[in-house]
């Protein structure tokens, strides 16, 4: 099973991850605890990169879904 959002020009991760996480559907996989859950964070840049800080509510929010966080960079 997989969600899968795309957005552009945004500057800021936190805030995108924030609209992501209130989705219905990922609200309910993220309670699933049979689920191996990977939140893959890939951002395509071309002038300047997003920022990638995460405050400690989202934090705290992945650690106790048991949720594991990876980054892609790509810089073109």
């Amino acid at each position: 099973m997989r969600y899968q959002k795309k957005y552009y020009n945004k500057l800021d991760v936190q805030e995108l991850l924030n609209g992501f996480f209130n989705d219905r559907d990922v609200k309910i996989f993220t309670k699933l605890d049979f689920v191996h859950k990977v939140l893959l964070i890939a951002v395509y840049s071309w002038d300047m990169l997003p920022t990638l800080n995460y405050n400690s509510k989202f934090l705290k929010f992945i650690g106790e879904h048991d949720i594991k966080l990876s980054h892609d960079l790509y810089i073109l």
